[in-house]
């Protein structure tokens, strides 16, 4: 009887034990686990990354990163719940990264850690980079969360991106990202979509009419709270191998008497006179000019002329749910080159509307200064080289399918660049320091069994020069006959 309830009281005993363990949450079941990953840049996009995510419950920020998945390094940071918010948002900044080098990383807490990611820093010394542009992806209304579009062409540039291995360095978002604002819960359907691909590239925005609050006329804090940017994240500019890229908020105050109009003019003359950045780009919401209606008059009045006066390249704006490229215009809208896709020096920017990333498609017909026209969902694709071109190419997404339906290039002759030295990199002159120590001592080593060799062989030639069978190196001269000098003495 005794051991019959003894086994019973071990099987309670080992039940409530396993309660625990069968109970904890699996990954993606977990409150803490975390969800809508993205990445950014909020300084130097070669030292730093700012890792931002979200998850219904409080528990820390942390994220660990390294060259292996060993990782090494961590940051942490404090979790916050604004009022808008249905879950913990949580931002982490990284520095002192080195420039040029791949990362592993997670996000999370211990028990509740993201997968395994991976990012890359800014090169130090320019090369050739890739990278996307998107814009519009609203849903159409309040009472329609339709994002269809939007994942469509999210899920193509994943695809883009893998086949192509990784090549695009960074996404640039032209603004609109959802209808209203305010509404958290389409908010967090837009960023479920996004973070297929912003977990492992860098996520960049140029603020749109949508991500203010039509009754305000004020950023939504939604925005300011789930988004990481430089300055006041409003305004700013960032630089990625010889090029410097400029994001502006054309729903905003940009009149010659604002802040941002102030902070662009000593930009474009800061950036004019960097040898190292050879290409200007410029991204706001609002085109200067559309064949789909009357272009911002603000932007083509204040902004367009220092385009031209600081030899800004390429130009791109979204609002219009269309793609439309326009031939070489100046700031009045004049055509100043007509040749279809290839520019040498054009002494104008190229303007690009490009907002096309699933918002609600408009109806428009292109006009004298209208390049091509597409009025599709789809991205663009822009590479530069350093051979002194920027290739641009706008993808059609239609039925999960995407293909190339334009395309064009800029010849820049001041932007080729001439590699005249190694980076000085401390890593690789260590490792070259060791390689010529190896090198200096084998040689040594040669030299000297060389020297043995030809010295044992003169040697040996020297003995059977005198008579010697090369058993011994010395000859003995032979002992008197003793018995010889008796016999002498003896007479």
């Amino acid at each position: 009887m005794n051991s019959v309830i003894k086994i019973i009281l071990l099987s309670v005993l080992v039940f409530i034990l396993s309660i625990p363990l069968s109970m904890k949450p699996t990954a993606g079941e977990s409150d803490h686990t975390p969800i809508r990953i993205h990445l950014s840049w909020e300084g130097d996009p070669r030292t730093e990354l700012t890792v931002m995510w979200e998850t219904a419950g409080m528990t820390d920020s942390i994220v660990e990163y390294g060259s292996d998945l060993r990782y090494g390094s961590s940051e942490k940071n404090v979790s916050s719940k604004p009022d808008w918010a249905n879950g913990y948002i949580h931002q982490v900044k990284l520095g002192g990264l080195k420039a040029g080098r791949e990362y592993h990383y997670r996000c999370g807490s211990p028990g509740y850690w993201s997968g395994d990611f991976t990012f890359r820093t800014a090169p130090e010394i320019p090369e050739d980079f890739s990278f996307l542009v998107i814009g519009d992806s609203r849903n159409p209304g309040n009472n329609n969360d339709d994002l269809n579009g939007w994942e469509m062409v999210v899920q193509s540039m994943k695809d883009d991106i893998r086949e192509n291995q990784d090549k695009y360095d960074f996404i640039h978002f032209l603004g609109d990202n959802i209808y209203n604002p305010n509404q958290q819960l389409v908010w967090e359907k837009w960023f479920d979509i996004l973070s297929i691909v912003s977990r492992e590239t860098v996520f960049m925005e140029s603020i749109g009419n949508h991500e203010y609050d039509y009754s305000s006329s004020e950023v939504v804090p939604n925005y300011f709270g789930q988004f990481a940017f430089p300055g006041n994240e409003l305004w700013y500019s960032y630089n990625y191998s010889n090029a410097h890229i400029i994001s502006l908020d054309t729903d905003g105050d940009f009149s010659p008497e604002s802040p941002q109009y102030h902070w662009l003019v000593n930009d474009l003359e800061r950036v004019s006179k960097d040898e190292e950045n050879k290409w200007i780009i410029v991204m706001f919401h609002r085109p200067p000019f559309t064949s789909g209606g009357k272009g911002d008059q603000d932007v083509k009045e204040y902004l367009c002329p220092l385009f031209d006066q600081y030899g800004v390249d390429l130009v791109l704006a979204g609002h219009m749910h269309i793609y439309e490229r326009f031939y070489p215009l100046d700031q009045t809208g004049e055509v100043m080159d007509r040749n279809e896709s290839d520019y040498d020096d054009p002494p104008v920017p190229v303007y690009i509307v490009d907002g096309c990333a699933g918002a609600p498609q408009y109806s428009s017909y292109p006009k004298d200064w209208t390049a091509y026209m597409e009025k599709e969902f789809g991205y663009s694709r822009i590479s530069v080289s350093l051979d002194g071109t920027l290739h641009f190419e706008h993808l059609q997404v239609r039925g999960g399918q995407r293909k190339v339906v334009d395309e064009f290039e800029i010849l820049k002759r001041d932007a080729i660049y001439v590699i005249e030295e190694e980076a000085d990199d401390p890593e690789s002159r260590t490792n070259m320091m060791w390689i010529v120590i190896f090198i200096v001592v084998f040689v040594i080593i040669i030299c000297i069994v060389l020297l043995m060799v030809k010295g044992s062989g003169k040697d040996r030639d020297n003995y059977e020069e005198r008579g010697g069978n090369g058993s011994a190196l010395v000859s003995i001269n032979p002992l008197p006959d003793e018995s010889a000098t008796s016999e002498d003495e003896k007479k």
